[in-house]
């Protein structure tokens, strides 16, 4: 009878998920853009999805350079998902936008 409780419990430690980390994740992304034309240079809008931290990811060191006009982060009303908008007039030969910034998600093993 001893046995088989000790086999019991032995069996249970089994099934329960044990939390351990696992390897980091992280790196750098970089988006860039580079508009050019030798024709009449006409305007231009630009919305990229725009990283946030949440429960499986951390976002550091963003950055955003560019030679935009107007530029802004805005939440789309229906999914709550940011975008972040840049754009650029009429009349400017080269559109240049660098976003950049470091994810980095440590992941779960159970």
């Amino acid at each position: 009878m001893k046995s088989n409780v000790i086999f019991l419990l032995f069996t249970l430690c089994l099934f329960i998920p044990e939390y351990s980390p696992a390897n980091e994740q992280q790196g750098h992304i970089n988006i860039k853009v580079d508009l050019q034309t030798t024709e009449s240079p006409q305007a231009a809008k630009i919305w990229l999805p725009y990283p946030v931290s949440g429960q499986y990811q951390l976002i550091e060191d963003m950055h955003i350079q560019g030679n935009f006009i107007n530029s802004g982060v805005y939440k789309e009303p229906i999914s709550g998902v940011l975008y972040f908008y840049a754009e650029w007039p009429k009349g400017i030969q080269q559109k240049r936008l660098l976003f950049g910034f470091n994810p980095s998600s440590s992941l779960l093993s159970f």
